[in-house]
């Protein structure tokens, strides 16, 4: 019995002694974590207001539009030391859990000019030259975004061929390379960027003016001249058919008629053709007479002979000659020895459009003639 009471005691003295061992060893991390906890706590508050000052100071937009609340907390595992119920004769306090509120902050958004993104041009780049291609007749339109660092107010300026604004309206002739810059300028200091503009050439065909259907009369002389424009100032090879090939032509009495005129224009790479139609009117002229005498004289017994020459320049007219009487149309007359006397003969000739009438004159001098015995008739009685 002794030795098992000896036995207990002894137990018993054991784990108080194991149980005072605990509680120190666990007590001394215990306050080392306070402490620890606060200067982490002090480290974190005083960080914080250095990037709220920072931010303040310098006006920018953090990453975030506006700071979170942060809750910050101690390491559980330093916070709390490790304890065994069946063992420890005290459980020591645990550390209250401390919380950091940061003010939040909400910053100015950008600007519409500063949230803007520029128009970028599709460029080269040779050297410190900056290559920009456009084709005649295209719209260049230099966008830049010039920044100070020092937000100081930025001047662009444009060489030439660029305008005010960085514009340039080309056209169709232009093609070539042109030397140009941007300087951007805060008042002080000047950047300057140096252009080299290439415009593309881009052929297009002449263009023909000037041509309308035409009406014009026989007689007439045509002269065409059309007004041809190449907006690349090629030569032009300008082609009329006929009868207007030479560009003019001299139109007669026999021109009357409908002609679909042809015009090309070609600059030898691309051509224009235009047609137009040319009417020439008929314009009627009346008939000729020719080889007729004024006046003609004869004796009694004379023959007289009336033969006009006539001309019609229009050779589809149909002419028809009319002589009055004694002669008539026949153009000959004999006289006879009671035939004396003047005779006014009308010579009238008409293509069925316009008459012409002409009067000859004929006098018939009286002519004395012997009797003449034509028979003899001899009878008895």
């Amino acid at each position: 019995m002794k030795k098992v009471l000896v036995s207990i005691a002894i137990l018993v003295l054991f784990l108080f002694i194991v149980g005072c061992v605990d509680y120190k060893t666990t007590d001394v991390p215990k306050e080392e974590t306070k402490e620890q906890a606060k200067v982490d706590d002090a480290s974190l508050v005083k960080e914080i207001a250095n990037v709220e000052k920072e931010v303040q100071a310098s006006g920018k937009t953090p990453s975030n539009s506006s700071f979170k609340k942060e809750e910050v907390k101690t390491d559980k595992k330093n916070s709390s030391a490790s304890t065994n119920s069946s063992t420890s004769a005290k459980t020591a306090p645990e550390p209250k859990k401390t919380e950091t509120i940061v003010k939040e902050v909400t910053l100015p958004k950008p600007t519409a000019s500063e949230s803007k993104q520029p128009v970028k041009i599709q460029t080269e780049k040779e050297n410190d030259v900056i290559v920009v291609k456009v084709k005649e007749n295209e719209l260049l339109h230099m966008k830049v975004n010039a920044v100070d660092p020092d937000k100081d107010l930025v001047t662009l300026n444009y060489g030439k061929p660029l305008d005010k604004n960085g514009d340039w309206q080309t056209n169709y002739g232009d093609a070539g390379e042109y030397l140009s810059s941007i300087s951007a300028s805060d008042g002080k200091l000047t950047t300057l960027q140096k252009l080299k503009i290439i415009v593309q050439r881009v052929n297009v065909p002449p263009t023909i003016e000037g041509i309308k259907d035409l009406v014009v009369k026989e007689g007439d002389l045509i002269k065409l001249n059309p007004k041809i424009v190449d907006p690349n100032n090629d030569p032009v090879t300008v082609t009329l058919s006929s009868p207007l090939d030479k560009g003019k032509w001299q139109t007669d009495y026999k021109s009357a008629g409908e002609y679909l005129i042809k015009v090309r224009a070609s600059d030898g790479e691309l051509a224009t053709e235009k047609k137009f139609k040319l009417t020439v009117e008929d314009v009627n002229v009346p008939p000729k007479v020719d080889n007729l005498p004024s006046t003609i004289h004869v004796k009694e017994g004379d023959l007289v002979v009336i033969k006009p020459v006539i001309n019609d320049p229009d050779p589809n007219d149909k002419v028809k000659m009319t002589i009055s009487k004694p002669v008539g149309d026949s153009g000959v007359w004999q006289t006879g020895y009671t035939d004396h006397g003047e005779y006014f003969i009308s010579v009238t000739v008409t293509d069925g459009k316009d008459t012409i009438k002409k009067e000859v004159r004929v006098t018939v001098d009286d002519v004395n003639a012997p009797p003449v015995i034509n028979d003899i008739v001899v009878e008895r009685q």
